[in-house]
């Protein structure tokens, strides 16, 4: 066995701002709830990821209207429209 070990020396306090992105395993669970309910829906600090942009394609394959605003990370949802329950075999090997 090595003799290995982590030195930690006293620094200044740490101080600023960070800016914390959306967890996008969150994002999705509630992007496919919104098929739930009927009408406008807006979701904010949305990562910007290909998963999240794969579950936009699959809500406006079901009737959804999405817009997604990605500098803003704010994705609007409307899901009066939606009429559909099946979902074709390209947008779900996406998934």
């Amino acid at each position: 066995m090595r003799n290995e070990f982590l030195s930690i020396c006293r620094s200044q306090p740490l101080e600023g701002t960070a800016q914390l992105a959306g967890a996008k395993n969150a994002v999705l669970a509630i992007m496919a709830s919104l098929i739930l309910t009927k009408g406008r829906s807006i979701l904010t600090n949305v990562p910007v990821s290909t998963d999240v942009l794969n579950m936009t394609i699959l809500l406006q394959h079901l009737g959804a209207e999405v817009k997604f605003a990605t500098q803003m990370h704010t994705l609007f949802v409307d899901t009066t429209d939606v009429r559909h329950s099946d979902v074709g075999n390209a947008v779900m090997k996406k998934m």
